[in-house]
């Protein structure tokens, strides 16, 4: 593994569209189904826009891994008390247009969950595929790891897709264990995004 660094996200139009990028990288497809009515382009455009507008608050929560000027590994990760500024309604459908707007909010209703304030929520972590199996997805996650312990919560989970075995081997790694089935109780999203139910992982934190 070569010399990195680990910084937070900043607001300029590059960390942006990275930010963008591999939160669509670590969905898994989730975001194409979802807004199927649009392009990658689109999708990619509208969400660099939403990380481009987000406070220093929310910046502390994200992660940006590089090596030398190259970008390499991200991750976010959400506390009880995270807030992600989205732009209003007329701006999504202006965007995705109806159809997708109307799953969009019915996915909301169906998959809004609270955190507890003794937990973490690991809501995106991807690494570059040249850069994969190299140790910066495991660097970024003890980073991740490490900043949930500072704000005292002794677990943290995640949510993935039975099907992403890649995944589910490195969080296994790591210490993570899938809790109850995966969830179909989620709703419409399946019929709705074409997207499979998604299961729990989580893992306890020592804050010794």
């Amino acid at each position: 593994m070569m010399d990195y660094t680990i910084r937070h996200l900043s607001n300029d139009e590059e960390d942006s569209k990275f930010a963008s990028r591999m939160m669509i990288r670590a969905a898994y497809g989730f975001y194409e189904a979802l807004f199927s009515s649009s392009s990658l382009k689109t999708i990619l455009d509208f969400y660099t826009g939403v990380y481009k507008c987000q406070s220093n608050n929310f910046r502390q929560n994200t992660f940006v891994l590089t090596v030398g000027n190259e970008k390499v590994g991200f991750a976010e990760v959400d506390f009880e008390d995270s807030v992600k500024k989205m732009p209003d309604v007329k701006d999504f459908v202006k965007t995705f247009g109806i159809k997708d707007i109307c799953k969009l909010l019915l996915l909301k209703r169906v998959i809004f969950f609270s955190i507890p304030r003794s937990e973490a929520y690991l809501h995106y972590l991807a690494v570059e595929e040249k850069y994969k199996g190299q140790g910066y997805g495991t660097t970024l996650l003890k980073k991740v790891e490490k900043e949930a312990v500072s704000r005292q919560c002794n677990k943290i989970f995640l949510l993935t897709y039975p099907s992403n075995t890649r995944a589910i081997k490195f969080y296994e790694r790591h210490g993570y264990r899938a809790v109850g089935k995966p969830r179909t109780g989620y709703g419409l999203l399946p019929l709705l995004t074409n997207t499979p139910a998604v299961i729990r992982y989580e893992k306890q934190l020592s804050l010794q």
